[in-house]
């Protein structure tokens, strides 16, 4: 019997690394990088909430593709310490959304300051807390 155990417990491990190895990502963690697709919905849901023309609309998917095609670029260097790459994003957001309001009339950019005021809110409320370096 004790010959069995321990092969068998040697087995159970292994099975139990394969399965944990082919787990999707938990919701809220692993790349977080949207694709194609979620951009798109993204500005959507944000065309939406501004009521943007068809132009700013346009506008507004360009200068998010372009954001986050440097995002994936930024993630990737190697060159960059954690703080630093940190730094980077942050900069780069604060772009985005300078460029953005910069299209918008003055209702519209009110109605994005409460946007950007409800995400930030969403991202605090996050069951296992905000993200780490996040704005308080």
């Amino acid at each position: 019997m004790k010959k069995l155990f321990v092969p068998g417990l040697f087995l159970l491990v292994i099975s139990q690394i394969g399965f944990a190895q082919e787990q999707p990502p938990m919701p809220g963690r692993g790349s977080m990088m949207p694709d194609s697709a979620q951009i798109v919905q993204m500005v959507d849901e944000l065309a939406g909430k501004l009521t943007l023309t068809a132009q700013q609309k346009a506008q507004v998917l360009k200068i998010h593709q372009a954001h986050y095609a440097g995002m994936a670029q930024l993630r990737t260097a190697e060159n960059l310490d954690r703080e630093a790459r940190r730094d980077k994003m942050r900069a780069m957001r604060d772009k985005m959304t300078e460029q953005i309001k910069a299209l918008l009339n003055a209702e519209q950019v009110k109605a994005y300051d409460q946007y950007l005021e409800e995400q930030r809110s969403r991202r605090m409320m996050r069951p296992d807390g905000p993200p780490p370096g996040a704005r308080p």
